[in-house]
């Protein structure tokens, strides 16, 4: 087997190719230094503005979110009987006719139809807020809209409603 000499070969090229060949393991050396090094930090230096401003954005709900959680720590607790009146009246506001509260001992059971996931959304968020509940339960059954219009998806989302029960524990301060 004949060994390969690189100083030979290099020797018998003529000075085009010596050029040629030069020229292009320079440019892989330069590109290989460019992945490696150069590309990775300037990728990093070019998209830090972008990253920095995200974490701004959720910092600054985890902040509002700190602040809702403490305007709830700091509001008086409720009884059963206050939470049970404040929790009609929020079922009665925001599902209407469609919207059943029913106590038994420490919970009440809040019994809703064809209610829009926005009513149930606000819904919630008002049992937090004003009477201090959370769901120990919940119960959610989809009903499907009656007509789906073929030129979007959206509306059909947005057409759907829901039925359902909330259990809420009534323990005092809840």
């Amino acid at each position: 087997m004949k060994s390969f000499d690189l100083g030979t070969w290099w020797q018998s090229r003529s000075s085009n190719e010596k050029a040629l060949v030069s020229v292009t393991v320079l440019l892989v050396i330069l590109l290989l230094f460019w992945r490696v090094l150069i590309g990775p930090a300037l990728s990093t230096v070019l998209n830090a503005k972008a990253k920095h401003a995200a974490l701004d954005v959720q910092i600054q709900q985890m902040k509002e979110l700190q602040n809702q959680a403490r305007v709830i720590q700091l509001k008086p607790k409720l009884g059963p009987e206050q939470t049970k009146l404040v929790l009609e009246s929020l079922t009665q506001q925001h599902f209407g006719s469609d919207g059943q509260v029913r106590a038994t001992g420490d919970q009440v059971a809040v019994v809703f139809r064809n209610a829009t996931g926005e009513a149930i959304a606000q819904w919630l968020l008002q049992a937090r807020l004003k009477a201090n509940a959370l769901p120990g339960e919940a119960h959610l059954n989809r009903n499907a809209p009656l007509s789906i219009p073929a030129n979007s998806v959206n509306n059909a989302a947005q057409s759907a409603t829901w039925d359902g029960a909330f259990l809420m524990n009534l323990r005092e301060g809840s």
